[in-house]
C-alpha cells in the first residue's frame, strides 16, 4: 500500500469538492517537489506555443481545473 492509498486518498475524499480543488491548485504550483519527483529531459519535437507562450511540452487539462480561468 503505497502513501496516496494509505494517506492522500483518504485525505481528499474527507474535502468538500471546492477545498479539495484549492487544495490540489496549492500543491500544483509548487514547483520543487514536482520537478525532483518527475523530471524529464525535454524533448524540442514536443515544444508549443500556447498565448503567445514557449512552453516545453503540450499543455493539458483535466475537465474542471480551469473553471477559475
Amino acid at each position: 500500500m503505497g502513501w496516496y492509498s494509505a494517506v492522500g486518498r483518504p485525505a481528499f475524499l474527507s474535502l468538500q469538492p471546492e477545498a479539495a480543488h484549492r487544495v490540489a491548485n496549492i500543491l500544483l504550483a509548487l514547483p520543487l517537489p514536482w520537478e525532483r519527483l518527475w523530471h524529464m529531459p525535454d524533448d524540442t519535437a514536443l515544444a508549443t506555443t500556447m498565448a503567445g507562450i514557449e512552453l516545453s511540452n503540450p499543455v493539458g487539462l483535466a475537465a474542471g481545473v480551469d473553471k477559475t480561468c
